[in-house]
């Protein structure tokens, strides 16, 4: 597999995560990946690690949802996306940015969101 397109930290992630047994580590990277501008063909290269993740940890971790979320969108199965991006907080930050990625979602559900956050504070 060529991973040349990739920024020299991803490929080196990639790597660990091809050899590591740990969930906290792998849970550790991705986390990290998503608090940085990454291309969609980056984020692709790291669905299985995505997928292989259960519910209890996507539950415990937010922007891990946000992800699995946006690899469902990028592979082109939406009703499992929007499966997954109704198991965040209604009302929630990550929810309202979850449901800008996934297409169809009506806008008119979008700016209640935000107005709820909004008046929430």
């Amino acid at each position: 597999m060529k991973l040349k397109y990739l920024p020299i930290e991803d490929r080196q992630n990639l790597r660990v995560l091809r050899h590591n047994k740990d969930k906290k580590l792998t849970v550790a990277i991705l986390e990290s990946m998503l608090r940085r501008l990454l291309t969609l063909q980056t984020l692709w290269e790291y669905r299985k690690w995505f997928l292989e993740l259960d519910e209890e940890t996507l539950n415990a971790h937010p922007s891990l949802l946000c992800g699995l979320v946006q690899i469902h969108v990028l592979g082109g199965n939406l009703s499992l996306a929007r499966e997954w991006a109704e198991k965040l907080p209604e009302g929630s930050l990550y929810r309202c940015v979850t449901e800008l990625m996934i297409p169809g979602n009506a806008p008119k559900d979008l700016v209640n969101t935000i107005k709820r956050i909004s008046d929430e504070g």
